[in-house]
């Protein structure tokens, strides 16, 4: 049994530092240094199925011990996985696409964790229409990883009255003939497609003030949902730095069952502010707080909750 929170020092009598410079680091794409650590500390146990790890631990009272612990939670023969499926690192538990709670005063809590199931507009306009009317809204996506841009599309148009443009994107314009003639100009050219716009969905939108909290963990097509926003000033977001690199995966198989990702496309805010290899900038910066964690308390999501509240009064 090993106390919720406890901090881990070593794994296989390595500093953990130095195991996650070593064994992990290597092994994860990253766009940015503080998406690296974030994925590491989530890759930080991954090992071959049944392998025992020796971990020591520090709990809360401040004793210290070490604990051995089986590698069985999860099975991941990525060999047989589709190629969507390699995207890594992942959680091994299942999380709600969407999760919600009142928080009081007529405030209320979403949290969307994922981008990739289909289901994501219907849920929102559910939960939407049968919390209405309210006064403020947070949404999470702290861990969401992505999945479909359009999902998070479909979402922000609930949240909109008028027309704003949507993120930008380009692409590489692979000319081999410049690569063979040894140009300057070869990896340089771009192909910009045109750009899309949001408009305003359903019955109504919810025009009033909205949180987001943010991570290093929301990527990909997460970060498609917080830039348009950003972007148009509908939201302040509350957090950290977002992971910084989205944009159409390009899996390609390596041996041992393990894969690549590389982004085929480059995202940016619609005014051409580039995001991928920085992550979008919180309004209000703020990391979570292990002895608040370990009282139980979200520090970042009751930061979340004080802008919201200076957003209405």
């Amino acid at each position: 049994q090993i106390e919720k929170y406890a901090e881990i020092l070593s794994v296989d009598g390595i500093p953990v530092e130095t195991y996650l410079k070593d064994s992990v680091y290597p092994y994860i794409s990253a766009g940015t240094e503080h998406y690296l650590k974030y994925a590491g500390c989530i890759e930080l146990l991954r090992g071959r199925k049944n392998s025992l790890v020796e971990l020591e631990i520090e709990e809360s009272n401040g004793q210290r011990r070490k604990v051995s612990l089986k590698r069985n939670l999860i099975d991941l023969p990525l060999q047989k996985q589709p190629m969507v499926f390699m995207e890594l690192p992942t959680f091994p538990w299942k999380l709600k696409t969407i999760m919600h709670r009142e928080l009081g005063e007529g405030l209320h809590y979403v949290a969307i964790n994922t981008m990739a199931d289909s289901n994501l507009p219907e849920l929102f306009d559910k939960l939407l229409d049968s919390i209405s009317p309210i006064k403020g809204l947070i949404i999470d996506v702290r861990l969401n990883h992505g999945g479909n841009s359009a999902n998070g599309d479909r979402v922000i148009e609930r949240l909109i009255n008028e027309r704003i443009p949507n993120i930008k994107s380009k692409t590489a314009a692979y000319r081999p003939s410049e690569r063979a003639w040894k140009k300057e100009t070869f990896g340089k050219n771009w192909h910009e497609y045109d750009m899309t716009y949001l408009e305003p969905r359903g019955e109504f939108q919810f025009n009033g003030p909205v949180v987001v909290l943010t991570s290093p963990y929301t990527w990909s097509a997460a970060e498609n949902f917080v830039v348009p926003l950003a972007a148009a000033k509908r939201i302040k977001l509350v957090g950290q730095p977002t992971g910084g690199s989205t944009g159409q995966p390009l899996f390609i198989r390596l041996v041992g069952g393990m894969a690549m990702g590389i982004c085929s496309v480059r995202r940016e805010f619609p005014n051409g502010t580039e995001f991928v290899g920085y992550g979008v900038p919180p309004d209000v910066y703020i990391e979570p707080n292990l002895n608040e964690l370990r009282d139980g308390r979200d520090n970042m999501l009751l930061k979340g909750i004080e802008v919201l509240k200076s957003m209405i009064h």
